[in-house]
């Protein structure tokens, strides 16, 4: 399948990507084709090849990155959270609570 940079930005800004995966598979393709129609001492073959190598890294930080932000996210607003304490938040957390359910 043909891919390259500008298709990638495109997809990026459309928002085309539904998953790190999806565009994982887009960023090897674009690898795999530039050292199949490059020979492999060309500056296009080398840097895909470093790129590549680069990727599985790459997914496994971005992985650990969403991760911990989906943690994050879901720990701070409950309601025994730190975030919630009465120096981070200013006063009582009954009080912020009060009338929810």
């Amino acid at each position: 399948d043909p891919i390259d940079f500008g298709k990638i930005k495109e997809k990026i800004f459309a928002n085309e990507y539904s998953s790190l995966g999806a565009f994982i598979n887009d960023a090897r393709q674009m690898c795999i084709n530039a050292c199949v129609f490059n020979a492999a001492d060309t500056l296009y073959a080398k840097t895909a090849k470093e790129i590549f190598d680069s990727l599985e890294i790459m997914a496994d930080r971005a992985k650990k990155w969403i991760a911990m932000l989906k943690n994050a996210h879901a720990t701070a607003f409950t309601k025994d959270s730190a975030l919630f304490t009465k120096e981070s938040a200013g006063c009582n957390k009954d009080d912020i609570f009060k009338g929810v359910r």
